[in-house]
């Protein structure tokens, strides 16, 4: 019943229907039921079952001092801006021009979970990635738990990466593209977490510095798929580490936590909420 409102809801929202449309439908349930089930993550019964109907990626500014990974004084982590990709480039170019290092980020994923062309044409170990990233934001939400920014961000991760190919394998065992994306997105953060360590010890290497992780991030799309490489191509400047601390920083305590004692995201949640 619920594929079949999907579908109604895809054609009235003009949405480009595929061969494969209904093996995404039947994917999404299944992976539904399983954050509800298996993950117990409360993600009521809403998640991912309308559409966006315009299907424009949502923006986000990120801007930072150009001294330190930080945003200026009276600026929060991000800005949000939304489907006004005009008003984003307007504050990004304001930031910009007056020297800060800023990044004007793009996503069809967001905690609002609805489906969108972008995210719908995503291969199927992104497509799963992004809902279970996803449903820890909205688990957190419903439960009105708070833990660190950049503890969330990086748990989403560790979450997506851990049991997206679990998942994957004990539906089709079919999870090989999943191992990939998790090997690629551990290798970005690895260097990522190298560049910030870098940057604090060397802030006169830091022009080098970037560059030399930027071209890092390059080779490791060379091997991505259209997710990662939406996620990750910018340039790397003071507003992209700094971004990017946030899912990095944390991003490997949190794996640690899934490997050493199976737990599942409620277990590891509860020691962090504050």
């Amino acid at each position: 019943m619920r594929s079949f409102i999907s579908f109604i809801a895809c054609v009235i929202f003009s949405v480009p229907l595929s061969a494969t449309d209904t093996t995404r439908y039947e994917l999404l349930d299944r992976l539904r039921d399983y954050l509800r089930n298996d993950l117990r993550l409360d993600i009521g019964d809403e998640f991912y079952t309308t559409w966006n109907e315009s299907g424009t990626r949502l923006s986000y500014i990120y801007v930072s001092r150009p001294d330190t990974l930080a945003p200026p004084e009276g600026v929060d982590a991000f800005i949000y801006i939304g489907e006004d990709s005009l008003r984003a480039d307007s504050v990004f170019f304001t930031y910009a021009i007056q020297n800060y290092h800023s990044l004007h980020y793009r996503t069809a994923g967001t905690s609002a979970a609805k489906l969108n062309a972008a995210l719908w044409n995503y291969p199927e170990e992104a497509f799963v990635f992004i809902v279970i990233h996803e449903a820890v934001h909205v688990h957190l939400q419903r439960m009105h738990k708070k833990i660190p920014y950049e503890d969330e961000e990086a748990l989403c991760d560790a979450t997506a990466d851990h049991f997206g190919p679990l998942f994957l394998r004990s539906i089709s065992g079919e999870y090989k593209a999943a191992l990939r994306q998790r090997k690629i997105n551990e290798n970005i953060y690895a260097k990522l977490n190298h560049a910030e360590d870098r940057f604090y010890k060397e802030k006169t290497k830091a022009e080098m510095l970037r560059a030399r992780t930027e071209k890092d991030v390059q080779r490791q799309l060379k091997k991505a798929n259209a997710f990662q490489v939406d996620r990750y191509n910018y340039p790397v400047n003071n507003a992209y580490l700094m971004r990017y601390h946030s899912y990095a920083h944390n991003y490997f305590f949190f794996r640690a936590q899934y490997l050493e004692y199976n737990s599942r995201p409620p277990d590891v949640i509860a020691p962090r909420c504050y």
